[in-house]
Order: structure tokens, then sequence, then C-alpha cells
């Protein structure tokens, strides 16, 4: 008997259906299938509703006509019909797909199965074909097809990465030339090894290349940077992308894997870290506070000191903090309100952006927390300023003791000669040359007996007692 499967064949069993009947009635009603037989000279002799409705002509429209009528022009003079039919009878099938033509001119894209039929006598009588329409199943492949070799041919084109896809245990499935090109392996020699040559010894110690696979299998992706080995032992500095690979049943079947060189990057990261590392040490190491702000009045830069001179939260203070925040962290420390705050902080605001001029520097003193500091705005040509800030507490404590001892006697602190003769000066004039001596009874008697300490403490004693000479004149007088 004939038995058709869902693969489209037709093979020839060792029993035929006794009811012949049956037979007909069952090949006559399937539809998906078109089934037919030829004369040994491959004309028509059935046709069921399959064939119908595949190809458009009716039973009475076909049967005696030679099966040639579904193929091209071209494929008869080839002679394509005749070689079918020779091959199923040489070799006891044939089977193959290609383009048949409908009545109306259209094509189908048919699956074809063959096989010849003999009688009792071992006599062929003729072939029984069966014929599926895989039109639609064909184009999908052929889209499927040129998508796989349009993503083969960018994955090979692409130089820059190195793209290669591995099996579930991890060995090496395929090669792009950004992989040869980056790793040194031709595709001869890479594939079928396992990705782990890839790795140092260390991480292959430390089962990195495993755990990599493990992590991507659980959590959908691995990312890691680290130094990868080519195939001539040298190292480079590489990102690495691994990606579960499924497939349209969701079967797992492998990674996807997508390296970047970046040892150029890393080069250049390791210089900007340096750098910055030096700028850090330099910054901490100031005497100077330091703060810098960008053109949308935003933190970049800040050193300890600067924080530690003001008395602000560090942590408050943070990258990104904005002017605004620093000046209210500033008067937070005071007992005012928050509306006396605000205020204060806008007049703060209004103040320092008055004298905004690209290269100019401004100078404010202020007094925080006992201290006098010193602040000096550098505004930049973006729009961005450089505040530095310095504690000149003792240099204003110096310059006052300078300028009290300038106008006054070291020993007993009253006002010396040159401050006299201004104030002598301010109310007699400049041409008056008047000067006061106090005189101290038996004051070189006590140095010489007592020494020059004691004839010190003398002075000083009678340094705080107020001495006043009157000038009726002017109605003024010295102390």
């Amino acid at each position: 008997m004939l038995d058709i499967e869902n693969t489209g064949e037709v093979m020839m069993c060792s029993e035929l259906p006794k009811n012949e009947f049956l037979y007909k009635l069952l090949v006559q009603n399937v539809f998906d299938y078109a089934i037919y037989f030829l004369s040994p000279d491959g004309v028509v002799t059935s046709w069921n509703a399959g064939a119908e409705k595949a190809k458009g002509y009716t039973e009475k429209e076909i049967i005696g006509k030679n099966f040639s009528i579904f193929y091209s022009e071209k494929d008869q003079k080839r002679g394509l019909p005749q070689k079918a039919l020779e091959t199923a009878h040489t070799k006891g099938k044939f089977e193959g797909d290609g383009w048949r033509f409908r009545k109306d001119g259209s094509k189908l894209r048919a699956y074809v199965v063959i096989d010849p039929i003999y009688n009792d006598k071992k006599e062929i009588i003729g072939y029984a074909k069966i014929t599926k329409d895989i039109t639609r199943e064909y184009k999908a492949k052929i889209i499927a097809d040129e998508q796989s070799r349009n993503f083969r041919l960018m994955a090979e084109g692409i130089k820059d990465y190195i793209m290669y896809m591995i099996d579930r245990n991890g060995k090496i499935l395929n090669w792009n030339s950004g992989a040869q090109r980056a790793k040194g392996y031709t595709t001869e020699e890479v594939l079928g090894k396992h990705f782990s040559i890839f790795f140092t010894e260390d991480d292959c110690q430390s089962g990195l290349p495993y755990r990599a696979l493990a992590t991507a299998l659980a959590k959908g992706k691995f990312e890691h940077e680290g130094f990868r080995i080519r195939r001539n032992g040298t190292s480079f500095w590489s990102q690495t992308t691994i990606d579960p690979v499924y497939d349209e049943k969701s079967q797992h079947i492998g990674f996807a894997t997508i390296t970047k060189n970046l040892t150029e990057q890393k080069k250049n990261q390791d210089a900007t870290n340096i750098i910055y590392r030096n700028l850090n040490l330099a910054l901490e190491h100031m005497s100077q506070g330091l703060c810098l702000f960008d053109k949308n009045e935003c933190m970049v830069i800040c050193n300890d000191r600067f924080t530690q001179l003001l008395g602000i939260n560090q942590e408050k203070f943070e990258m990104g903090s904005t002017f605004t925040d620093f000046l209210w962290l500033l008067h937070t420390t005071s007992n005012d309100s928050i509306s006396e705050i605000a205020k204060s902080v806008d007049i703060q605001r209004q103040k320092h952006f008055e004298h905004a001029e690209p290269g100019k520097i401004n100078h404010e003193e202020y007094v925080f927390n006992g201290l006098t500091i010193n602040f000096s705005n550098r505004f930049l040509a973006d729009g961005g300023w450089v505040s530095t800030i310095e504690d000149i507490t003792e240099k204003r404590k110096i310059e006052n003791e300078v300028k009290i001892l300038a106008h006054h006697d070291f020993l007993t602190g009253l006002k010396n000669r040159t401050s006299y003769q201004k104030k002598i000066d301010e109310i007699f004039g400049a041409d008056n040359n008047s000067l006061l001596f106090v005189d101290v009874d038996l004051f070189k008697e006590i140095n010489d007996q007592f020494g020059h300490p004691a004839g010190d403490n003398i002075l000083r004693e009678v340094g705080k007692k107020k001495i006043r000479k009157t000038f009726p004149k002017k109605k003024q007088f010295i102390e």
C-alpha cells in the first residue's frame, strides 16, 4: 500500500489494500498533497483533489497528458522530467524539489517524490507521484538564508571587534576577520578549540572562562575587562561580552562572544588616572582651599582644605552640588531663620556675579568660626570660576601687632614719639616741635641698685597712669 507521511514521501509497502475502493477514497480526499499516477512514459493516469488544488487542472483536463506540462520550457529541453522517471526506475526513488507551473502560468516550489510501481511479475507498470507545495517554506528559507548570509558577511567583515560563537561547552564554532586580526589565529587553527586559550594563566586557574559561561547562562550576560592572550603569547587589554544563544525552540545551543581591543584606551585611562592621582595629591597638600565650579554653577573639584576652613560638612558638599547649595551650607551654621538665610544667600549670589568677568580676580575677606578667610574668585571664559580661600588670621594678627608697635612703646605700651608727634602736628600744625618730657624721680638709683628689670617694672607701672597735659589755647590734651 501507499504510505503517506508528513514529509511528502510515498513508499511502496509489501502489502496492497484489499479494498481498492477505500484506497481510492483515501487518495482522492487528500487535499494537502498532489497525488497522481503516471504511465511508464509519464502520462497522467489518475488525479486527486490535492493535485487539482495545487496545480489548477481538473481531472478531465489533465488525464492523458504528459506530466512534463508542469515543468518550465527550459527544464523540458534539458530533459528533467524523463531524467526524474529514469532515476526512480534505476534507483527505486526520485526525490527533490524545484519550480513547477500551474495551469494559470504561476509557479510553485514543489517537493516531489516519485516511486516506481511493479506488477506481480516485477514488471514496471507506472509511477506513483506525490507533490507538496513548499512555496511558502522555500521563500522563508531563502529569506532566512539571505539573513544568515548577511549576518555572516557582516560578522566576518567587522575588523574592530572580535566576534565568534562557542558551543555550550566553550568550543569555538566560527571566527570572524576581527578575531583573526586581533588574536592571530586563522579559522582553521582555532575551530574546535576551547575559548579558554585566550585567557591568562591566572584567569584559567581561577576558573574564569567556565564561570563566565555559567554567569552568562544564569544572568543572560557576562561582561568583563582584562588581559587576553594572542597566538604569539603577547597580551592585550579587552572588554568581553558573552551572551547565551537559543534556537527557535528556545533550546540553549551556545554563546555569542564579542571582544573589543581596549589597549590604547587602557593606556590613556591609566595615564589619566596617574594625572588624576597626582592632581588629588597636589590638591590635598595645598595650604589653600580650592574649588572649581563649571558654567552651570556645579562643583567639579573641591579639596578637603576648602571645606575644613569653612567648616562645611564635606559629605553634603559633593561633586555636582550647586553654588546655591554651597551658600546655604555656609549660612546654616548661623542662628538665622530660613527666610533670613534665603535673603542672605540671594544677596551673596548677586554680589558674586556682579563682577563675573573672564580673567578677572575678585578678593573678599570674611570671618568664619573665628578665622579670617580671604576669598579669591577667578572667572573663566566658559562661564565657570575657580575659588581659592586662605586662612589669613595669623597674617592679620601680625599686621595689627606691627601697626601697634609702630606707634607704641614696646615696654610700657604708651604711645611713642612718632605717635605723639603725629598728634601734636594734628593739633598745632606741622611747624610746632613741642615735646612733653616726664621725669621719674630716683629712676637711675633704682636701675643701679635693683637692676634694669626693676626699672622696666617701674616704667610699666608709670605707663599705666594717665598723664594729661592741658593746652589752654587749644583746649585739647594729649594722653
